[in-house]
């Protein structure tokens, strides 16, 4: 079993400005801390597990919807909807979007007797990531700028 996350927004205007990076962090993430130790690759190995986050302006409390499954390629897709306000207009988009999509996730991987505290894990790890000063930054503090 792998773990993925993907995105589909139905609603014109309505997304979550979040990086690609932000999400292949999470799927590293998972794979790497719940995946190998819950041995949830041993459990039906071709089988994927997609994370699709989706949201639209009505959308006020995160739902978990699902799984469709597709036999053909062994996909199981759950649908993630998120709050969309409760996430773009929050002081730290990153955050409030980690957030709610790791509560999303617990949902979907308790069926797998994957637990809390496991899952707030990886989420505080990825944020750590996100908190870190950036190098940019710290390069633009050792250059002065001269004025004329």
């Amino acid at each position: 079993m792998y773990i993925t996350v993907s995105h589909l927004y139905v609603e014109v205007g309505t997304y979550f400005p979040i990086s690609y990076k932000v999400d292949n962090l999470i799927i590293y993430e998972i794979n790497e801390k719940i995946t190998g130790p819950y041995k949830l690759d041993l459990v039906n190995k071709d089988q994927l597990i997609n994370l699709m986050v989706t949201t639209n302006r009505a959308t006020t409390e995160l739902e978990v919807r699902g799984p469709d499954y597709y036999r053909k390629d062994d996909i199981k897709v759950w649908a993630l909807y998120l709050p969309y306000y409760r996430i773009t207009e929050a002081p730290d988009v990153i955050e409030a979007y980690l957030d709610y999509f790791f509560l999303g996730a617990f949902e979907v991987l308790k069926k797998y007797n994957v637990k809390l505290k496991d899952i707030e894990h990886v989420r505080d790890a990825i944020k750590k990531q996100f908190k870190r000063p950036r190098k940019i930054f710290s390069m633009m503090k050792k250059k002065k700028v001269h004025q004329k």
